[in-house]
């Protein structure tokens, strides 16, 4: 009997006492900003070394963190669930910090930004190319990029 009463009343006393986590929890929750539906890579190096392994091309995304447009990208395309696996057929997706990483902008000639560069996986610009605000037109625009690459790329291959 009071084996029983006092495993009731520390079943109870557990409850009681993670319930302010929990609650804490979920507030921080929802609090959060929405996540991306884009895996974004931050490291550059180590993107090159993947889109080489997996024979796709680089998606350089160059931002800052007090980028308006950028903010709107974010919210109204970047975060939409089926614009990550969209991207990740053809690209290995990277974001880089323009302020951050001031060399790697100037390398890419960067001078405003959003501004993305569509480059092979050793590194090298293949387009500049403007940034649709709407997800279908961007996802149309990177696959007909992507569609275009390959085929001069077999082209060349050919020849």
């Amino acid at each position: 009997m009071f084996t029983r009463l006092f495993a009731r009343n520390v079943g109870t006393l557990l409850v009681v006492a993670c319930l302010p986590v929990a609650a804490n929890a979920q507030t921080s929750m929802q609090t959060q900003a929405p996540t991306s539906g884009v895996a974004w890579r931050t490291n550059i190096d180590q993107a090159k070394m993947e889109a080489a392994q997996s024979g796709r091309l680089l998606l350089i995304h160059f931002t800052t963190k007090s980028c308006g447009p950028c903010r709107v990208l974010d919210q109204n395309v970047f975060s939409q669930p089926h614009v990550g696996p969209a991207i990740e057929q053809n690209y290995v997706p990277v974001r880089v910090d323009a302020d951050a990483s001031p060399a790697l902008a100037a390398q890419y000639r960067i001078d405003r930004v959003p501004t993305e560069i569509v480059a092979t996986p050793e590194g090298q610009p293949l387009a500049n190319p403007p940034i649709p605000d709407k997800v279908d037109a961007y996802l149309a625009q990177l696959q007909n990029m992507a569609q275009h690459f390959r085929q001069s790329a077999a082209g060349a291959a050919q020849s």
